[in-house]
Order: C-alpha cells, then sequence, then structure tokens
C-alpha cells in the first residue's frame, strides 16, 4: 500500500504536543483497538534502492540501545493513551527484523504486550530477508505469534541486482518460501519492486513468473522511490538509469497480466493475492481497508507507529516519526515523543481520504458519499490522461482499469497541498533550502537572470502540476534531463536565505577540451561504465567507485550539467551540482567559510568555483607542504622551537629532525 505521503519533513516544534492532544482524546474511548506499526531499522547490507534509514551493520549493543529507546517510546504513548488497549493488527518492519536475534525479537513481541492486548483474530505480520533464511528462526518467529510473513525482493534478473547492490538466487528465495510453509505460517507474502535501473517488462515477466512457481499466497509489486535528497545510497542508483514513467506503467501492467492470468487477485493498486486470501474474500464483500501499514480485513480507527521513520494516524491526525536513528533516540531518551510531523486533517481531509480509500479498495464508491472535491480530481486528471479513471453512475462511483493505474497521481491532486512540504537534504539538514530548490523543480529558475524568468512564465501552469506530484510519480526523463532555459553568465545566486547574493568565476574558458560537443556530437551517446580513452581521466575516483560520468554530465547535452532533478546546470555553475552531496560544504562556501572569494569584499561577492580548487573527477585535495614563513625583519631574533614542541606533520612523516625556524 502507497504511503499517503512520501516527503521527508522537517520536525515541527508543536508535534509532539498535538500527538499527545491526539493521543488523550483517544483515551476517552477504549473501546476502540488500536493498529501497530514498529520500525527495527537493521539490515545486514545496505540495499542501493531502500527507502528507510536503516543501519547496517550494527553491533548487538547499538540495537539493544534503540530496543530500550523503543520500550521508552511506548510508555511515553500509553501516558496519554493508557494501557491494555486492544489490537488488530501488529506488524514489524522497516528494515530487516529477522537480523535482530531471537532474544531481541522475543524483547519487542514483550514489550507490546506488556501495554497492549492482542486479541486472538489479530493481523501479525513481520518483514523477512530470505537471503538470511533460518528454519529455527522462522518457527521461533511463529511461535512468537506471527501469522504473515513478506519476503523481501528487489527481482530476480541478475542486471537489476548489480544495479541496486542486491544479489539473491531464486533457489534460495524458494527455499524461503518452502521453510516459511513448513514453519507454519498462515501466509506467504513476497514484495517485489518495479521501477529499478535495467527493468525491462519482459525480464518483469520471467521474474514473476517465477514467483508464481513458488506458490506465495501474496504478490506486492511496491514502486520505488527516488528520492536521493532524503536517502543518499540512492545517489548511486542515477537518476538517467531508471525506467521512465511510461515504462513504470508497462512494469505495472505486466505484473498486473502475468499474475491475474495465474489465478491471483488484482487488490487495490500494486497487491494480488490468491482467491481464497482473506483480503481477497474481503474485497468481493466490499469490507477491504488500508492504512499506512497496508490493506487489512480487520481495520482499526487509530495506527500508532514506533521507532525511527514510523508513521501513524490517531483521530484523524497524521503523525510521523523523526526519520533519523540519532535524533529520535535522543528525544526518546529526553522524555519527549519523538514526532517530526503531527498535523490534524480537517473534517473535509478525512472524508476525501476515506472516499479515496473506499474507492481503491473496494473499487466503488456510492454517489451520495462522494466528496466534489474527488469528482473534481478526476476530471481533472481525465482531462490530462484523455480516458476515463471512474465510470458514473446513478448510484455509484466506480474506478476503471486505468484509475486503478492512476490512484497516485489521484491522491497527490487531493492531498499535495496538505502533505507536500520541503524535503531535507539527507543528512545535510542544514542545506535545506538549497535542497528544495532541487526538489521542487525551481532550480532551473534560480539559476537564470530575471529577465529569462520573465519568459518562462508560460509554462508556470505545467511546472506546478508536476511539482504537486510525489517525486516517485513525477515524469522521468528519457536518458537525458528536461530541456530548461540556457543559462548565461556570469550567473547570480541566492539559494539560501540571509545571505547576500554572489558570482562565480568563470571556468568555461579555463577548460582545455570545451566544448564537449566537438567530439560528442559525432558519437553515439554510451552510457555504459567502462574504462576511458585520453583526453578523459584514467580513473573516476569519486563516489568511492559508485559514480559515473553521466550522474553529472548530461548524456545527450555534453556542454551542460544536469542535476538529480533533470535540471540543466551550466559549467561555470557547477557548485549547484556538488551542493546536492556536499550539502554543509556547499552552504558554508556560499556564506564564506569554506573556498577562496575572487573579488569584491565590499559589494556583491565574485567566488571561486568547486572546481577551481577540486579536481571533480578525484576531488579529495592531496595533503601538502605549507608555504614557508616570511624571513625574519631586520633587528629581530628568530624564534627557536621549544624542546615540547612537535615537529610538523610533513617533517615527522619525512622522518627528518626538526628543523629551527629561519
Amino acid at each position: 500500500m502507497p504511503a499517503w505521503s512520501t516527503v521527508d519533513l522537517p520536525p515541527s516544534p508543536t508535534a509532539g504536543r498535538r500527538y499527545a492532544q491526539a493521543l488523550e482524546r483517544v483515551a476517552e474511548r477504549a473501546d476502540e483497538p488500536v493498529s501497530i506499526d514498529v520500525h527495527l531499522p537493521f539490515c545486514a547490507m545496505l540495499c542501493l534502492y531502500c527507502g528507510y534509514d536503516v543501519s547496517a551493520p550494527q553491533h548487538e549493543r547499538e540495537i539493544d540501545r534503540y530496543l530500550d529507546a523503543l520500550e521508552r517510546e511506548m510508555d511515553l504513548v500509553c501516558e496519554h493513551l493508557g494501557t491494555n488497549r486492544d489490537i488488530v493488527q501488529l506488524h514489524l518492519g522497516g528494515g530487516t527484523p529477522n537480523h535482530l536475534s531471537d532474544a531481541q525479537l522475543a524483547r519487542v513481541v514483550s514489550a507490546v504486550l506488556r501495554r497492549f492486548r492482542l486479541l486472538g483474530e489479530c493481523e501479525t505480520s513481520i518483514g523477512y530477508d530470505p537471503r538470511l533464511a533460518d528454519a529455527v528462526q522462522l518457527k521461533r518467529m511463529r511461535a512468537l505469534g506471527f501469522r504473515e510473513i513478506a519476503l523481501g525482493v528487489a527481482d530476480l534478473q541478475p542486471d537489476v541486482q548489480r544495479a541496486v547492490g542486491r544479489f539473491q538466487s531464486s533457489r534460495a528465495l524458494h527455499d524461503a518460501c518452502a521453510l516459511a510453509v513448513k514453519a507454519g505460517f498462515d501466509s506467504v507474502a513476497i514484495d517485489i519492486v518495479y521501477g529499478l535501473p535495467g527493468q525491462t517488462a519482459d525480464g518483469f515477466r520471467a521474474t514473476l513468473k517465477e514467483l508464481v512457481g513458488m506458490g506465495p499466497d501474496r504478490v506486492r509489486c511496491r514502486q520505488y522511490n527516488h528520492r536521493p535528497q532524503a536517502r543518499r545510497h540512492q545517489s548511486a542508483l542515477g537518476a538517467w538509469r531508471l525506467p521512465s514513467a511510461a515504462e513504470c506503467h508497462a512494469l505495472l501492467n505486466a505484473a498486473v497480466e502475468t499474475l491475474t492470468d495465474a489465478g491471483y487477485v488484482w487488490i487495490g493498486q500494486d497487491t494480488f493475492t490468491l482467491e481464497t486470501d482473506e483480503l481477497a474474500m474481503a474485497q468481493a464483500e466490499g469490507r477491504l481497508r488500508c492504512n499506512t501499514i497496508g490493506y487489512t480485513a480487520t481495520p482499526a480507527s487509530h495506527v500508532l507507529g514506533f521507532g525511527s521513520g514510523a508513521k501513524g494516524e490517531v483521530d484523524g491526525t497524521v503523525v510521523r516519526n523523526q526519520g533519523k536513528r540519532a535524533p529520535w533516540q535522543q528525544r526518546v531518551e529526553g522524555g519527549r515523543l519523538p514526532v517530526a510531523l503531527a498535523r490534524r486533517r480537517s473534517a473535509e481531509e478525512r472524508r476525501t481520504r476515506d472516499a479515496l480509500a473506499e474507492l481503491l479498495c473496494n473499487l466503488e464508491l456510492p454517489a451520495a458519499s462522494t466528496p466534489a472535491k474527488l469528482l473534481q480530481a478526476c476530471a481533472k486528471l481525465e482531462r490530462q490522461a484523455g480516458e476515463a479513471l471512474v465510470e458514473r453512475r446513478a448510484d455509484k462511483l466506480l474506478l476503471t482499469r486505468p484509475g486503478r493505474f492512476a490512484v497516485d497521481q489521484l491522491r497527490a491532486e487531493l492531498e499535495s497541498a496538505a502533505t507536500l512540504r520541503v524535503p531535507r537534504w539527507g543528512r545535510h539538514a542544514r542545506a535545506g533550502a538549497f535542497a528544495a530548490l532541487l526538489s521542487i523543480g525551481s532550480l532551473a529558475m534560480a539559476s537564470v537572470p530575471v529577465e529569462a524568468q520573465a519568459a518562462d512564465t508560460a509554462s508556470a501552469a505545467t511546472t506546478a502540476a508536476a511539482a504537486a506530484q510525489p517525486p516517485s510519480h513525477r515524469p522521468l526523463r528519457e536518458n537525458a534531463p528536461q530541456d530548461t532555459p540556457e543559462p548565461t553568465e556570469p550567473t547570480v545566486f541566492s539559494g539560501y536565505p540571509g545571505a547576500a547574493p554572489f558570482k562565480t568565476t568563470s571556468r568555461k574558458d579555463k577548460l582545455t577540451f570545451f566544448p564537449c560537443t566537438a567530439c560528442h556530437s559525432h558519437l553515439t551517446p554510451d552510457a555504459t561504465p567502462r574504462k576511458l580513452a585520453a583526453p578523459h581521466p584514467a580513473a573516476l575516483n569519486h563516489g568511492k567507485g559508485r559514480m559515473w560520468c553521466v550522474d553529472c554530465h548530461t548524456l545527450k547535452d555534453r556542454d551542460v550539467l544536469h542535476t538529480v532533478a533533470g535540471t540543466k546546470v551550466d559549467f561555470d555553475d557547477s557548485h549547484l551540482v556538488c551542493g546536492q552531496c556536499h550539502g554543509n560544504r556547499h552552504r558554508d562556501w556560499h556564506f564564506g567559510a569554506h573556498g577562496k572569494r575572487a573579488e569584491n569584499w565590499n559589494g556583491e561577492r565574485t567566488l571561486y568555483n568547486c572546481t577551481h580548487c577540486h579536481d571533480p573527477h578525484d576531488p579529495t585535495v592531496k595533503p601538502r607542504e605549507p608555504s614557508k614563513p616570511p624571513p625574519v625583519r631586520a633587528g629581530l631574533q628568530p624564534m627557536q622551537r621549544t624542546p615540547h614542541e612537535a615537529p610538523p606533520v610533513w617533517v615527522r612523516n619525512a622522518g627528518a629532525p626538526a628543523a629551527a625556524t629561519p
């Protein structure tokens, strides 16, 4: 089930108070059950497409300390909500729960049971990495009360596995499914990801056919959400290598055709189950529901999220914990609710959200309970798509097949104004203003003069519509950034609030082989990583071997660079590309604490660009001996080195004795 909001939000100073108020309102209604989602952000290894802030690997002491904080967070919630509340849904995920030891997993379950009451019909599920399959551990998980298990898979095609850094054989996955069935799990699900680099419709069909042969009860097809501004490791995938929006549509369509032909029932937008599965029967009876955990046949009015990055909804208040483990843990250990976001939906928003969920889960909606806002959003997207997303009848609204593919766009149209916020730039949180320019598409406007901005107002409506969609559903470029107004020189950039604007010195006139199109205009674009011949550098020592030329250079127009958002950047403004990963350094450089100023100390500054000092292909600055001190003025005695002073590092490394200062 896609999340209702997919963008990382900056922490709100009043979020904890709003969350506490929501919990206290629910505490007055003791008969209302809850669902619980526990995040365990630990994995044996980090996959490049992962959307969680996980640690891989971690010492057991660190995991135990996290579990201490997890129990403390439960206590903080129970102080406002009360204890012994009924649970109808319990899920452990947010990483690789089976990376924890048996004792640690038992501790998590025990922590929940000491504070809440697990009903007999409760849906209990747990995520599982099949590469770590262990028959004994599976039996112990089943003994802890888990009935459903979800095996995580990226893809079974070797090319895709190499691209995302997750390797596993179909045989190992088959064995994990068999062991889970033998351990007594009621339902075995396989979670697969589409929209990854190198995926094709034919290869995806081949993977799905292999999965069908393993006999899972459910198959969930989750679309990859490329957010390198929030998950730095995703930058290694390269936005230019991702399938386009049309190709992602073809991949999902291949999944629908392959799995429905194999006898699976299509649930909602991205889930497929056997006809005998509880979700399929719930959809047929019109009682299927969904929440931040996923689709469920036993819904609760409230979802409690525990752990870093966990999401929930309590009494109409959308809640999200701190996404990073360190600040989450610090707030919990300080006795505060670790909430980054807590926003109460209006009555109209709740009606619209519930109507959309009903339409998605059960494929129809009574006409009397259809909000006007939902109809307006459908009509707008239908005009853009050129096909009907819903079928309007006198007594009800039916979701069509094209409408099921467009659910995320419909949700974005309804909720973008309420849930979309400026994202942070991963660990470079203080460079948030720069990341905002990248993420909402205004970098192109910031990097051109005012005169050029005025000429681009005709496309403002189109740009706003694209920015309103979640990042994973914006149209991806076809191996090259979309066209934007060409920047002029010198460029004035003023992206950080409170800082004076500046200019950068020109670099293009100092490049030996520029323009690049002098040669590349006669060559066929080739994005395959390989060893290059002169005049290109012999090695690319940037990004620890995970980067390639077209991560910065535009594939079809080598005379410009590009950002991860697809915006063209002039070579003289290369700092905009560098700042995507080096947010702290970019901010410091902007304010004058890093780098060097070329001119104008009292006026509009002119700064040397990043590439003036750093080789973009090998940016690490090599250690070097500083300049010698100036000569001693006449009549003064040179300062002598005292015995307790250590020699300089360049002298010490050379093994030579320290010499007196001349």
